[in-house]
């Protein structure tokens, strides 16, 4: 089973901003195509029939609220994701209304793109390279909470030795052997859970809002652990 969608459509009317989400969608599906007006979603959408469509809700000719009716008489099982600027609440109420429940902010961040996607499709889509390496994870109250499995740049895996539930936000500070003089704290999202306590369970684990400094770090400690690898 191909572990890609076949084909997903990114519509904005910036066709720079349409390019780069479906440049950041390239472990997602196989063929991403952008289009910029309201008319080539539905022409696009009705002749080739992708699984998955990002559309910006300040589309026109027609607009999103036109479109969004017409696309579910066209291709009834198509994933719809709407990308936005500004969402006022009548709008979302609007768009609700019509089945759409998937609302991402630009910038866009994909991992959350991709999370829909795994969730919809029932399929593990991995927008990073993970990394095979044992770290200690601690709680920010210095409770260790587990051991990774594997590291990437969007997250890690986790056999952690306490109660940990999906969904749950929590902050962690990764004991990463880079030279600092601090572990690495990161926000993080509990994906999903395998197996029952009290025994150590599988965590999968989203990083979220990961950025300057510390997102450098991680990265860097990453490379040096490919070149290890390329070394052994």
């Amino acid at each position: 089973m191909s572990s890609k969608l076949q084909h997903l459509v990114v519509a904005d009317p910036n066709r720079e901003t349409a390019q780069t989400i479906a440049d950041s969608c390239e472990r997602l599906a196989e063929i991403r195509q952008v289009v910029a007006s309201g008319e080539e979603v539905i022409d696009v959408v009705a002749d080739k029939q992708p699984q998955l469509l990002i559309i910006s809700l300040e589309m026109s000719r027609p607009d999103t609220v036109d479109i969004i009716p017409r696309l579910q008489r066209i291709a009834g099982d198509l994933l719809i994701i709407a990308t936005y600027r500004e969402l006022s609440v009548p709008l979302m109420e609007k768009l609700s209304r019509l089945g759409l429940s998937h609302f991402v902010p630009q910038p866009v961040e994909v991992t959350e793109i991709f999370r829909a996607a795994s969730n919809r499709f029932q399929m593990h889509f991995r927008r990073h390279d993970r990394h095979n390496v044992t770290i200690e994870v601690y709680r920010a109250d210095g409770v260790l909470v587990g051991r990774t499995r594997d590291l990437s740049e969007g997250g890690m895996s986790m056999d952690a030795l306490h109660p940990v539930r999906p969904d749950e936000s929590q902050l962690f500070d990764l004991m990463i052997a880079d030279g600092a003089s601090r572990p690495l704290r990161v926000r993080s999202r509990i994906l999903q859970v395998e197996g029952t306590q009290p025994a150590p369970v599988l965590a999968r684990i989203q990083f979220e809002r990961l950025w300057g400094p510390d997102h450098k770090r991680l990265v860097d400690y990453i490379q040096s652990l490919v070149k290890a690898d390329k070394r052994a």
